[in-house]
């Protein structure tokens, strides 16, 4: 799956999560948190491999520091800033999911709550 694709699911499963039905309904609370939780393990297969592709860039572009006789403390620190923008977009990538498990664990929690609530009425 594109990480487009199973990001746009991701957070369109959040908000949903984030209605008045999101919040009351358990059969919609339950449909919603399975969409949520298969868009999250999408996007965490994508970050996944954009992660071990940083390492292997960083590794490389150490190793040419290196051969320029750059110390490995300076390799270092220019290895920060060329790849800045990957480290960013895989640190939000990382909370977007993080959260995401979060939020699909208190949706579990809310569903066994509302279906325990609606047994004592009976």
């Amino acid at each position: 799956m594109l990480l487009a694709t199973a990001m746009k699911g991701m957070l369109e499963a959040r908000e949903k999560l984030q209605s008045e039905e999101g919040v009351s309904n358990p059969t919609y609370i339950s449909e919603q948190t399975q969409r949520l939780a298969q868009y999250t393990g999408a996007v965490e297969e994508v970050l996944a491999e954009d992660e071990a592709d940083l390492v292997i860039k960083e590794a490389a572009k150490f190793k040419t520091y290196m051969s320029e006789k750059k110390s490995a403390n300076m390799a270092g620190n220019l290895l920060k800033y060329d790849f800045t923008q990957e480290r960013a977009e895989i640190v939000k990538l990382t909370r977007l999911v993080n959260s995401s498990w979060k939020i699909i664990s208190v949706a579990q929690s809310r569903v066994k709550h509302l279906i325990a609530e609606a047994n004592n009425q009976i």
